[in-house]
């Protein structure tokens, strides 16, 4: 069992530095996006010189695209961040229990299964936590008629 442990810290380690990559990624592809649709947008404004020809852009299909990437966007709906935080939370379940179980596997070191033990405990209360906020949300959603019930013919049958 202490050979899997230098094991799991490579596997960690690897792991959080390609997310660490891949969020700065992200975050410079979404500023470049943002900025060159900054500059295009000021460039068409610029453009526009007297209210008639800004009433006449807006009119047209054009001026409504305009607009509509102007306002800001949701990329998710309520159901997707719903069903986002039931799976994170389930996950989490289960990384819980698991890693509960592997503290049982571990009686020679205590100060690992004491580190351990805080990880299971924390993973199972943070999953625990979403999956009772996820089902919190879809029930007061529905009662405030939010989030429709699924009709009986939606029902996916056996």
């Amino acid at each position: 069992m202490e050979d899997l442990i230098p094991i799991f810290g490579i596997l960690a380690s690897t792991g959080s530095l390609v997310l660490i990559v891949w969020l700065v990624v992200d975050y410079l592809r979404r500023r470049q996006q943002t900025q060159a649709a900054a500059e295009f947008h000021a460039r068409l404004l610029d453009r526009i010189t007297s209210t008639k020809d800004l009433s006449d852009f807006l009119n047209s299909d054009g001026g409504r695209r305009f607009m509509d990437s102007l306002a800001l966007q949701r990329e998710d709906t309520p159901q997707q961040r719903v069903l986002r935080s039931m799976s994170a939370g389930i996950v989490l379940t289960v990384l819980g229990f698991g890693l509960a179980i592997y503290t049982s596997e571990i009686p020679a070191r205590r100060d690992v299964a004491l580190a351990v033990g805080f990880m299971s405990a924390l993973a199972l209360s943070i999953g625990i936590g979403l999956l009772l906020a996820a089902w919190g949300t879809v029930k007061l959603s529905r009662r405030l008629g939010l989030l429709e019930a699924p009709a009986a013919s939606e029902l996916p049958t056996r």
